[in-house]
């Protein structure tokens, strides 16, 4: 199988930088201006080229900056379908974890970094305990502070 290179992407597809859209451009069995891809896996959108299936994230980045991302692509706005091009960033698996927007899903809470024991709340971020408190807000407070200190680079936002 030939490797997609950055001239052949630009003859099959277009890309709309501000909403993050492909289409197809007039070829074999493809109306000009049809939409390119699908939802596919973890509900990302997936595009066909060639053969082989990308992640539009990634085949966006690559249509740009005409080199692929050396890394994972981190959608800013944890919106897994939205690959308009200021969404995206190219970061290391780590740093792309650090960009949690919402509580896990077993968080019975719903605050990001709290959790509740006994008649007090925990603050924790990854395997690390902040400490104790006495309100789910105050232990947030000190989870949100924490984060914005050890993970400056994250895209951070309060909960």
């Amino acid at each position: 199988m030939t490797a997609l290179t950055h001239d052949r992407l630009l003859e099959l597809l277009s890309y709309d930088p501000e909403t993050g859209v492909f289409t197809h451009k007039r070829k074999r069995g493809y109306r000009g201006g049809e939409i390119a891809g699908t939802y596919g896996k973890e509900r990302y959108w997936m595009i066909g080229v060639m053969g082989k299936v990308y992640g539009a994230g990634r085949l966006a980045w690559f249509y740009v900056h005409g080199v692929w991302p050396t890394n994972e692509i981190d959608h800013k706005n944890q919106v897994k379908t939205d690959n308009w091009i200021e969404n995206l960033r190219d970061v290391t698996g780590q740093i792309n974890k650090q960009n949690q927007h919402r509580p896990h899903k077993d968080n019975k809470l719903g605050i990001m970094g709290v959790s509740k024991n006994s008649n007090r709340y925990t603050a924790q971020i990854g395997r690390v305990k902040l400490g104790y408190f006495d309100t789910a807000e105050e232990a947030h407070q000190v989870f949100v502070a924490a984060k914005k200190k050890l993970h400056p680079e994250a895209f951070i936002s309060v909960i």
